[in-house]
């Protein structure tokens, strides 16, 4: 049997011993597909959900599998467990324009790497797939006040509170 790692310095389920140990602690990939790894590997999975609470500001648009991510928020959350999203509001007046005017001009390094942009609904059904109840859902992020901010044609980011069912 053999580990997988997750290292660019080895392949998956290549032996670490006959090579020179990396300046880094090696970590297991979590969110690696199962069938991505051949049947003699040992992976090392963590046995109990340990954490109660989880903050995820603006990465899950990033993410080519989104609900991949959340199916391991979900794996690793208590019972309970609450989990706090932000993600870009795809509705918002604002990212209308901003998407508007990138196509045109040529979008920036960060903002060329999103992959996702979502609806309030939108946002709510990904999460409800992935085993969350969603608590509370509010627009937000450009700081003009807190009547405008909040209305959902406005707010360019959709904050999330969910919970693990």
């Amino acid at each position: 049997m053999r580990l997988v790692f997750d290292s660019p310095a080895h392949s998956p389920c290549e032996p670490v011993t006959d090579q020179a140990a990396p300046p880094f602690p090696l970590q297991p990939n979590p969110l690696a597909e199962a069938t991505e790894r051949p049947t003699n590997c040992l992976v090392y999975q963590r046995p109990h959900p340990l954490i109660a609470g989880l903050p995820c500001s603006s990465v899950i648009e990033y993410f080519e599998a989104p609900a991949m991510l959340l199916n391991e928020f979900h794996r690793v959350l208590k019972s309970h467990g609450k989990l706090i999203v932000s993600l870009p509001n795809r509705q918002a007046l604002v990212r209308i324009f901003e998407n508007s005017a990138f196509r045109l001009t040529g979008w920036p390094p960060y903002l060329a790497l999103v992959r996702h942009q979502y609806g309030y609904r939108e946002a709510c059904s990904l999460l409800n797939a992935e085993g969350f109840k969603v608590n509370r859902v509010e627009a937000g992020g450009l700081g003009i006040g807190a009547w405008f901010d909040r209305l959902r044609c406005w707010g360019p980011l959709l904050f999330i509170s969910a919970e693990k069912r």
